[in-house]
Protein backbone atom coordinates (compact mmCIF):
# COMPACT_ATOMS: atom_id res chain seq x y z
CA UNK A 1 0.00 0.00 0.00
CA UNK A 2 1.44 3.45 -1.36
CA UNK A 3 0.85 6.27 1.52
CA UNK A 4 -0.17 9.38 -0.87
CA UNK A 5 0.45 13.14 0.58
CA UNK A 6 -0.58 16.11 -0.27
CA UNK A 7 1.01 19.30 -0.81
CA UNK A 8 0.59 23.35 -1.74
CA UNK A 9 0.79 23.34 -5.48
CA UNK A 10 3.30 25.67 -5.16
CA UNK A 11 5.90 23.93 -3.26
CA UNK A 12 7.53 21.07 -4.76
CA UNK A 13 8.17 17.77 -3.09
CA UNK A 14 11.22 17.35 -0.81
CA UNK A 15 12.58 14.22 -2.33
CA UNK A 16 15.58 13.84 -0.58
CA UNK A 17 13.31 13.81 2.99
CA UNK A 18 11.88 10.43 1.85
CA UNK A 19 14.71 8.32 3.00
CA UNK A 20 12.98 5.44 4.31
CA UNK A 21 11.29 2.92 2.85
CA UNK A 22 7.83 1.57 2.87
CA UNK A 23 6.62 -1.33 5.46
CA UNK A 24 5.07 -3.77 2.72
CA UNK A 25 6.35 -4.55 -0.54
CA UNK A 26 4.85 -2.32 -3.01
CA UNK A 27 5.35 -4.91 -5.70
CA UNK A 28 3.44 -7.86 -4.78
CA UNK A 29 2.17 -6.25 -1.44
CA UNK A 30 3.51 -8.93 0.89
CA UNK A 31 5.11 -7.05 3.96
CA UNK A 32 9.16 -6.81 4.38
CA UNK A 33 10.91 -9.26 6.53
CA UNK A 34 14.53 -8.03 7.03
CA UNK A 35 15.69 -6.66 3.68
CA UNK A 36 14.36 -8.38 1.12
CA UNK A 37 10.69 -9.24 0.14
CA UNK A 38 9.51 -12.49 1.53
CA UNK A 39 7.41 -13.31 -1.34
CA UNK A 40 9.05 -11.52 -4.31
CA UNK A 41 12.35 -10.70 -3.08
CA UNK A 42 12.87 -7.05 -3.78
CA UNK A 43 14.80 -5.29 -1.45
CA UNK A 44 13.27 -2.33 0.61
CA UNK A 45 14.37 0.76 -0.62
CA UNK A 46 13.60 4.67 -0.24
CA UNK A 47 10.32 4.69 -3.08
CA UNK A 48 12.02 8.39 -3.59
CA UNK A 49 15.92 8.42 -4.67
CA UNK A 50 18.37 10.78 -5.03
CA UNK A 51 20.70 11.13 -7.73
CA UNK A 52 23.34 10.60 -5.31
CA UNK A 53 21.29 7.63 -3.91
CA UNK A 54 20.51 5.92 -7.43
CA UNK A 55 24.19 6.61 -9.22
CA UNK A 56 25.46 4.54 -5.49
CA UNK A 57 22.87 1.83 -5.84
CA UNK A 58 23.94 1.55 -9.75
CA UNK A 59 27.33 1.36 -8.60
CA UNK A 60 26.93 -1.34 -6.29
CA UNK A 61 24.51 -3.20 -8.41
CA UNK A 62 27.50 -3.10 -11.17
CA UNK A 63 30.52 -3.74 -9.25
CA UNK A 64 29.51 -4.76 -5.43
CA UNK A 65 30.80 -1.89 -3.94
CA UNK A 66 28.39 -3.44 -1.03
CA UNK A 67 31.39 -5.40 0.90
CA UNK A 68 31.61 -8.10 -2.08
CA UNK A 69 33.73 -6.42 -4.31
CA UNK A 70 36.70 -6.26 -1.30
CA UNK A 71 35.49 -10.04 -0.56
CA UNK A 72 35.73 -11.12 -4.27
CA UNK A 73 38.90 -8.91 -4.60
CA UNK A 74 40.64 -10.65 -1.82
CA UNK A 75 39.93 -14.26 -2.69
CA UNK A 76 40.49 -13.53 -6.40
CA UNK A 77 43.86 -12.13 -6.14
CA UNK A 78 45.39 -13.98 -3.28
CA UNK A 79 43.74 -17.09 -3.30
CA UNK A 80 43.80 -18.66 -6.81
CA UNK A 81 40.14 -21.22 -7.54
CA UNK A 82 38.60 -19.99 -4.10
CA UNK A 83 35.92 -18.51 -6.10
CA UNK A 84 35.44 -20.76 -8.10
CA UNK A 85 35.21 -23.59 -5.34
CA UNK A 86 32.88 -21.78 -3.25
CA UNK A 87 30.66 -21.22 -6.03
CA UNK A 88 30.40 -25.06 -6.96
CA UNK A 89 29.99 -25.34 -3.00
CA UNK A 90 27.00 -23.04 -2.92
CA UNK A 91 28.50 -19.80 -1.31
CA UNK A 92 27.62 -17.57 -3.39
CA UNK A 93 26.33 -14.33 -1.71
CA UNK A 94 29.14 -13.13 -0.17
CA UNK A 95 30.63 -12.97 -3.37
CA UNK A 96 30.38 -10.76 -6.92
CA UNK A 97 28.67 -13.14 -9.67
CA UNK A 98 31.09 -14.79 -12.28
CA UNK A 99 29.44 -13.58 -15.05
CA UNK A 100 29.35 -9.93 -13.68
CA UNK A 101 33.03 -9.99 -12.23
CA UNK A 102 33.94 -11.10 -15.57
CA UNK A 103 32.14 -8.32 -17.27
CA UNK A 104 33.22 -5.75 -15.01
CA UNK A 105 37.11 -6.62 -15.57
CA UNK A 106 36.39 -6.33 -19.45
CA UNK A 107 34.89 -3.52 -18.94
CA UNK A 108 37.38 -1.60 -16.73
CA UNK A 109 40.64 -3.01 -18.89
CA UNK A 110 38.78 -1.96 -22.45
CA UNK A 111 37.90 1.29 -21.03
CA UNK A 112 42.03 1.59 -20.01
CA UNK A 113 42.94 0.66 -23.17
CA UNK A 114 40.65 3.29 -24.83
CA UNK A 115 42.32 5.75 -22.86
CA UNK A 116 45.99 5.03 -23.42
CA UNK A 117 45.40 4.22 -26.51
CA UNK A 118 48.00 1.93 -27.41
CA UNK A 119 47.74 2.55 -31.50
CA UNK A 120 48.32 5.55 -31.14
CA UNK A 121 51.34 5.50 -28.83
CA UNK A 122 52.56 2.53 -31.70
CA UNK A 123 52.04 5.70 -34.47
CA UNK A 124 53.55 8.16 -32.37
CA UNK A 125 56.98 6.29 -32.11
CA UNK A 126 56.68 5.79 -35.89
CA UNK A 127 56.06 9.41 -36.54
CA UNK A 128 53.11 8.44 -38.72
CA UNK A 129 50.97 11.25 -37.90
CA UNK A 130 53.52 13.26 -37.01
CA UNK A 131 52.41 16.82 -37.61
CA UNK A 132 52.62 19.02 -41.41
CA UNK A 133 53.06 22.19 -39.87
CA UNK A 134 57.18 21.13 -38.97
CA UNK A 135 58.97 23.76 -41.34
CA UNK A 136 62.79 23.58 -42.49
CA UNK A 137 64.75 25.82 -44.76
CA UNK A 138 65.41 24.85 -48.44
CA UNK A 139 69.16 24.46 -47.58
CA UNK A 140 68.27 22.45 -44.62
CA UNK A 141 66.46 20.16 -46.42
CA UNK A 142 69.21 20.19 -49.54
CA UNK A 143 71.13 18.53 -47.09
CA UNK A 144 69.16 15.81 -45.45
CA UNK A 145 68.70 14.56 -49.02
CA UNK A 146 72.32 14.52 -49.99
CA UNK A 147 72.62 12.38 -46.61
CA UNK A 148 69.88 10.13 -47.49
CA UNK A 149 70.96 9.70 -51.11
CA UNK A 150 74.85 8.88 -49.15
CA UNK A 151 73.39 6.64 -47.02
CA UNK A 152 71.74 4.41 -49.69
CA UNK A 153 74.79 4.33 -51.47
CA UNK A 154 76.74 2.99 -48.25
CA UNK A 155 73.86 0.75 -48.10
CA UNK A 156 74.48 -0.83 -51.48
CA UNK A 157 78.27 -1.13 -51.69
CA UNK A 158 78.18 -4.15 -48.78
CA UNK A 159 75.88 -5.60 -50.64
CA UNK A 160 77.42 -5.71 -54.23
CA UNK A 161 80.53 -6.64 -52.71
CA UNK A 162 78.40 -10.33 -51.23
CA UNK A 163 77.07 -10.42 -54.99
CA UNK A 164 81.48 -10.41 -55.84
CA UNK A 165 82.36 -12.48 -53.63
CA UNK A 166 79.75 -15.11 -54.13
CA UNK A 167 80.22 -14.49 -57.87
CA UNK A 168 84.33 -14.87 -57.18
CA UNK A 169 83.83 -18.55 -55.53
CA UNK A 170 81.62 -19.95 -58.64
CA UNK A 171 84.07 -18.74 -60.86
CA UNK A 172 87.31 -20.31 -59.12
CA UNK A 173 85.41 -23.56 -58.31
CA UNK A 174 84.45 -23.65 -62.21
CA UNK A 175 88.32 -22.90 -63.80
CA UNK A 176 89.54 -26.00 -61.05
CA UNK A 177 87.23 -28.32 -62.84
CA UNK A 178 85.16 -28.27 -59.63
CA UNK A 179 81.55 -28.30 -60.33
CA UNK A 180 80.32 -25.34 -57.55
CA UNK A 181 77.70 -26.93 -54.77
CA UNK A 182 74.32 -26.60 -53.94
CA UNK A 183 75.35 -23.90 -51.16
CA UNK A 184 77.61 -21.73 -53.44
CA UNK A 185 74.92 -21.56 -56.31
CA UNK A 186 72.02 -20.59 -53.45
CA UNK A 187 74.29 -18.10 -52.30
CA UNK A 188 74.78 -16.08 -55.09
CA UNK A 189 71.03 -16.52 -55.85
CA UNK A 190 70.27 -14.76 -52.34
CA UNK A 191 73.41 -12.33 -52.88
CA UNK A 192 71.33 -11.48 -56.26
CA UNK A 193 68.03 -11.47 -54.74
CA UNK A 194 68.95 -8.84 -52.26
CA UNK A 195 70.58 -6.53 -54.56
CA UNK A 196 68.17 -6.85 -56.86
CA UNK A 197 65.27 -6.12 -54.22
CA UNK A 198 67.59 -3.07 -52.78
CA UNK A 199 68.23 -1.30 -55.81
CA UNK A 200 64.75 -1.73 -56.77
CA UNK A 201 64.07 0.21 -53.79
CA UNK A 202 66.79 2.49 -52.92
CA UNK A 203 66.19 3.91 -56.99
CA UNK A 204 62.53 4.70 -56.27
CA UNK A 205 64.33 6.82 -53.36
CA UNK A 206 66.52 7.96 -55.59
CA UNK A 207 63.93 9.46 -58.14
CA UNK A 208 61.93 10.87 -55.32
CA UNK A 209 64.68 12.97 -53.98
CA UNK A 210 65.94 14.27 -57.26
CA UNK A 211 62.26 15.03 -58.09
CA UNK A 212 62.25 17.41 -54.24
CA UNK A 213 65.77 18.70 -55.48
CA UNK A 214 64.75 19.98 -58.41
CA UNK A 215 61.28 21.25 -56.37
CA UNK A 216 63.53 23.18 -53.84
CA UNK A 217 65.97 24.22 -56.65
CA UNK A 218 63.63 26.92 -57.68
CA UNK A 219 62.83 28.27 -54.46
CA UNK A 220 66.32 30.81 -52.41
CA UNK A 221 68.22 28.82 -50.03
CA UNK A 222 66.71 30.72 -46.53
CA UNK A 223 62.78 29.82 -47.60
CA UNK A 224 60.56 27.50 -45.43
CA UNK A 225 59.10 24.53 -46.79
CA UNK A 226 57.34 21.53 -45.38
CA UNK A 227 58.95 18.35 -45.57
CA UNK A 228 55.92 15.91 -45.07
CA UNK A 229 54.66 17.91 -47.82
CA UNK A 230 57.15 17.88 -49.99
CA UNK A 231 57.85 14.36 -49.64
CA UNK A 232 54.14 12.91 -49.97
CA UNK A 233 53.94 15.14 -53.25
CA UNK A 234 56.99 13.41 -54.56
CA UNK A 235 55.39 9.40 -53.28
CA UNK A 236 52.38 10.80 -55.69
CA UNK A 237 54.83 11.06 -58.94
CA UNK A 238 56.72 8.26 -57.94
CA UNK A 239 54.10 6.09 -56.68
CA UNK A 240 55.73 2.74 -55.07
CA UNK A 241 54.74 -0.30 -52.96
CA UNK A 242 56.18 1.63 -49.85
CA UNK A 243 56.80 4.84 -48.90
CA UNK A 244 60.49 5.94 -48.14
CA UNK A 245 59.18 7.53 -44.41
CA UNK A 246 56.40 5.98 -43.52
CA UNK A 247 56.69 2.16 -44.73
CA UNK A 248 53.61 0.25 -46.08
CA UNK A 249 50.41 -1.56 -44.95
CA UNK A 250 48.39 -3.51 -46.69
CA UNK A 251 45.93 -6.80 -45.96
CA UNK A 252 43.70 -8.73 -48.03
CA UNK A 253 40.48 -10.39 -46.33
CA UNK A 254 39.52 -12.65 -49.27
CA UNK A 255 35.73 -11.15 -48.44
CA UNK A 256 33.75 -10.14 -51.19
CA UNK A 257 33.47 -6.33 -51.68
CA UNK A 258 29.80 -5.88 -50.72
CA UNK A 259 30.66 -7.31 -47.02
CA UNK A 260 33.47 -5.27 -46.49
CA UNK A 261 32.01 -1.63 -44.78
CA UNK A 262 35.36 -0.58 -43.25
CA UNK A 263 35.98 2.34 -44.93
CA UNK A 264 40.12 2.27 -43.33
CA UNK A 265 39.92 -0.66 -45.77
CA UNK A 266 38.86 1.62 -48.48
CA UNK A 267 41.40 3.94 -48.00
CA UNK A 268 44.47 1.49 -48.40
CA UNK A 269 43.10 0.32 -51.74
CA UNK A 270 42.74 3.83 -52.88
CA UNK A 271 45.97 5.18 -51.30
CA UNK A 272 48.76 6.27 -53.57
CA UNK A 273 51.89 6.14 -50.46
CA UNK A 274 52.36 4.13 -47.95
CA UNK A 275 52.34 6.33 -45.37
CA UNK A 276 48.56 6.85 -46.22
CA UNK A 277 48.60 3.15 -46.30
CA UNK A 278 50.00 2.87 -42.89
CA UNK A 279 47.31 5.69 -41.62
CA UNK A 280 44.93 3.87 -42.41
CA UNK A 281 45.91 0.44 -41.36
CA UNK A 282 46.06 2.13 -37.98
CA UNK A 283 42.97 3.05 -38.19
CA UNK A 284 41.61 -0.66 -39.50
CA UNK A 285 44.12 -1.77 -36.01
CA UNK A 286 41.99 0.45 -33.74
CA UNK A 287 38.70 -1.50 -35.20
CA UNK A 288 40.13 -4.68 -34.61
CA UNK A 289 40.85 -3.77 -30.55
CA UNK A 290 37.25 -2.68 -30.64
CA UNK A 291 36.47 -6.23 -31.31
CA UNK A 292 38.11 -7.71 -28.94
CA UNK A 293 35.64 -7.67 -26.35
CA UNK A 294 33.71 -9.58 -28.22
CA UNK A 295 36.25 -12.31 -29.54
CA UNK A 296 36.95 -13.06 -25.76
CA UNK A 297 33.72 -13.73 -24.99
CA UNK A 298 32.92 -16.21 -27.98
CA UNK A 299 35.99 -18.29 -27.03
CA UNK A 300 35.37 -18.19 -23.21
CA UNK A 301 32.85 -21.58 -24.24
CA UNK A 302 35.02 -22.60 -26.10
CA UNK A 303 38.12 -22.22 -23.05
CA UNK A 304 35.57 -24.13 -20.99
CA UNK A 305 34.84 -26.94 -23.14
CA UNK A 306 38.63 -27.62 -23.48
CA UNK A 307 38.56 -27.69 -19.92
CA UNK A 308 35.73 -30.65 -19.72
CA UNK A 309 37.93 -32.34 -22.59
CA UNK A 310 40.90 -32.69 -19.79
CA UNK A 311 38.55 -33.38 -17.11
CA UNK A 312 36.35 -35.97 -18.41
CA UNK A 313 35.28 -38.24 -15.74
CA UNK A 314 32.17 -39.56 -14.09
CA UNK A 315 30.16 -40.34 -17.33
CA UNK A 316 33.46 -41.26 -19.90
CA UNK A 317 35.32 -44.68 -18.71
CA UNK A 318 39.11 -44.05 -19.52
CA UNK A 319 41.60 -46.64 -20.04
CA UNK A 320 43.29 -46.67 -16.40
CA UNK A 321 39.81 -47.63 -14.78
CA UNK A 322 40.01 -51.26 -16.18
CA UNK A 323 43.74 -51.57 -15.67
CA UNK A 324 43.16 -50.51 -11.91
CA UNK A 325 40.39 -52.74 -11.81
CA UNK A 326 42.64 -55.74 -12.49
CA UNK A 327 45.29 -54.92 -10.31
CA UNK A 328 42.56 -55.11 -7.49
CA UNK A 329 42.10 -58.26 -8.48
CA UNK A 330 46.27 -59.32 -8.73
CA UNK A 331 46.17 -58.00 -5.04
CA UNK A 332 43.28 -60.08 -4.09
CA UNK A 333 40.66 -56.77 -3.47
CA UNK A 334 37.42 -57.55 -4.69
CA UNK A 335 36.37 -53.96 -5.29
CA UNK A 336 35.57 -52.29 -8.42
CA UNK A 337 36.62 -48.47 -9.51
CA UNK A 338 33.72 -46.79 -9.10
CA UNK A 339 33.15 -43.36 -10.99
CA UNK A 340 33.97 -39.83 -10.40
CA UNK A 341 31.20 -37.63 -9.91
CA UNK A 342 31.13 -35.64 -13.43
CA UNK A 343 31.98 -32.04 -13.52
CA UNK A 344 29.29 -30.11 -15.03
CA UNK A 345 30.05 -28.17 -18.12
CA UNK A 346 28.87 -25.14 -16.43
CA UNK A 347 31.26 -25.35 -13.60
CA UNK A 348 34.17 -25.33 -16.31
CA UNK A 349 32.33 -22.03 -17.33
CA UNK A 350 32.71 -20.55 -14.00
CA UNK A 351 35.97 -21.97 -13.81
CA UNK A 352 37.21 -19.78 -17.10
CA UNK A 353 34.74 -16.83 -16.01
CA UNK A 354 36.80 -16.40 -12.65
CA UNK A 355 40.34 -16.77 -14.59
CA UNK A 356 39.61 -14.63 -17.31
CA UNK A 357 38.13 -11.78 -14.78
CA UNK A 358 42.33 -12.43 -13.32
CA UNK A 359 44.22 -11.95 -16.39
CA UNK A 360 41.60 -9.44 -17.51
CA UNK A 361 42.22 -7.43 -14.07
CA UNK A 362 46.29 -8.13 -14.17
CA UNK A 363 46.13 -6.48 -18.31
CA UNK A 364 44.47 -3.98 -16.48
CA UNK A 365 47.28 -2.84 -14.23
CA UNK A 366 49.64 -3.68 -16.91
CA UNK A 367 47.47 -1.00 -18.97
CA UNK A 368 48.01 1.68 -16.14
CA UNK A 369 51.48 0.87 -15.58
CA UNK A 370 52.50 1.87 -19.43
CA UNK A 371 49.81 4.51 -19.49
CA UNK A 372 51.57 6.17 -16.04
CA UNK A 373 54.99 5.03 -16.96
CA UNK A 374 55.69 6.14 -20.57
CA UNK A 375 58.01 3.77 -21.56
CA UNK A 376 59.72 4.13 -17.90
CA UNK A 377 62.14 1.16 -16.72
CA UNK A 378 59.96 0.70 -13.66
CA UNK A 379 56.88 -0.25 -15.77
CA UNK A 380 58.59 -2.90 -17.54
CA UNK A 381 59.48 -4.34 -14.70
CA UNK A 382 56.18 -3.79 -13.29
CA UNK A 383 54.46 -5.93 -16.63
CA UNK A 384 57.06 -8.58 -16.46
CA UNK A 385 55.98 -9.26 -13.18
CA UNK A 386 52.44 -9.22 -13.19
CA UNK A 387 52.81 -11.17 -17.11
CA UNK A 388 54.75 -13.78 -14.70
CA UNK A 389 52.02 -14.20 -12.38
CA UNK A 390 49.44 -15.25 -14.80
CA UNK A 391 50.65 -19.12 -15.81
CA UNK A 392 51.12 -19.59 -11.82
CA UNK A 393 47.98 -17.95 -11.30
CA UNK A 394 46.03 -20.69 -13.46
CA UNK A 395 47.96 -23.92 -12.45
CA UNK A 396 47.26 -22.81 -8.58
CA UNK A 397 44.13 -22.42 -9.58
CA UNK A 398 43.52 -25.66 -11.19
CA UNK A 399 45.11 -27.39 -8.55
CA UNK A 400 42.81 -26.07 -5.88
CA UNK A 401 39.42 -26.51 -7.84
CA UNK A 402 39.70 -30.09 -9.60
CA UNK A 403 42.31 -31.53 -6.69
CA UNK A 404 44.67 -33.69 -8.90
CA UNK A 405 48.37 -34.22 -7.95
CA UNK A 406 51.35 -31.67 -9.21
CA UNK A 407 52.76 -33.93 -11.98
CA UNK A 408 48.65 -34.10 -13.52
CA UNK A 409 48.02 -30.68 -13.34
CA UNK A 410 50.87 -29.21 -14.87
CA UNK A 411 50.68 -31.72 -17.51
CA UNK A 412 47.77 -30.39 -17.83
CA UNK A 413 48.17 -26.88 -17.61
CA UNK A 414 50.85 -26.67 -20.49
CA UNK A 415 48.48 -28.92 -22.73
CA UNK A 416 45.36 -26.29 -22.38
CA UNK A 417 47.35 -23.13 -22.57
CA UNK A 418 49.32 -24.52 -26.02
CA UNK A 419 45.98 -25.24 -27.47
CA UNK A 420 44.51 -22.04 -25.84
CA UNK A 421 46.93 -20.19 -27.61
CA UNK A 422 46.22 -21.73 -30.54
CA UNK A 423 42.67 -20.87 -30.95
CA UNK A 424 43.30 -17.69 -29.72
CA UNK A 425 45.80 -17.02 -32.08
CA UNK A 426 44.56 -18.61 -35.21
CA UNK A 427 40.36 -18.35 -34.51
CA UNK A 428 40.09 -15.44 -32.41
CA UNK A 429 42.37 -12.50 -33.86
CA UNK A 430 41.03 -13.98 -37.54
CA UNK A 431 37.39 -13.30 -36.14
CA UNK A 432 38.37 -9.75 -34.94
CA UNK A 433 40.00 -8.75 -38.14
CA UNK A 434 36.51 -9.86 -39.72
CA UNK A 435 33.62 -8.41 -37.43
CA UNK A 436 35.72 -4.86 -37.79
CA UNK A 437 35.92 -5.09 -41.45
CA UNK A 438 31.98 -6.37 -41.93
CA UNK A 439 31.00 -3.85 -39.32
CA UNK A 440 33.07 -1.25 -40.05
Amino acid sequence: MVLMTTHDDNTAPDIESDSTGPSVCPNCGADFQGRYCSSCGQRDEPLRQSVAYFVKDALVEMFGLDGRMWATSRELFLRPGSLTSAYIAGKRSAFIRPFRLYLSTTLVFFFLVSVFDPVGRIESSMGVRASGDSTATVQERLDVIDVRLANDRERLRPLIDGVGTAQSRMDSLMATASAPGKQDSLAVRRANALLKSARSEIELRRARFEWQRKVLQGFPPDSTIRPTDLATASEYVFPGPSSADGGGFNIALGLPEWAVRNQAISRMKQARTGRERLLAGMDFARGIVERLPAVMFVLLPVFALMLKVFYARGRIRTVAAPVRYAANLVRGEQKSVRDQPAWYYTEHLVFALHTHAYTFAIFSLCALALGIGNGAGWSNIVVLVLGISLPVYFVLAMKRVYKQGWPKTIIKFVLITAWYEFVLVSVGFLLAVMLAAVLG
